[in-house]
């Protein structure tokens, strides 16, 4: 029970009709459509609070990868490892700050 379909006509014809929609969509609904998409992005960034929460859970998770990859490799799993690595990354970021201000 096979059938012949040609994928490359079907891709085709799906490529025209989304060439002919997107053709008769008018200007200006697109540019609403564009502001729309952008208002919530916008309001993130304006508001301190939330773009605090949002920084935050990123650099927790982050770190929290870097922990488990850490702890995947036995040569680096050991406390004093930890500690060192950890005086290391903050000697070198009190080095950028320095730079920065």
């Amino acid at each position: 029970m096979s059938t012949n379909i040609d994928h490359k006509t079907i891709t085709e014809e799906t490529a025209k009709q989304l060439v002919h929609l997107l053709k008769e969509v008018p200007r200006d609904t697109v540019q609403k459509s564009y502001d729309l998409a952008k208002k919530p992005v916008y309001h993130i960034q304006k508001n301190q609070v939330v773009a605090g929460i949002f920084g935050s859970t990123g650099l927790i998770i982050f770190a929290l990868g870097v922990e488990n990859f850490i702890s995947s490799i036995p040569e680096l799993s050991s406390p004093l490892v930890d500690i060192g690595l950890g005086l290391f990354l903050l000697i070198i970021s009190g080095l950028f700050l320095k730079k920065l201000f």
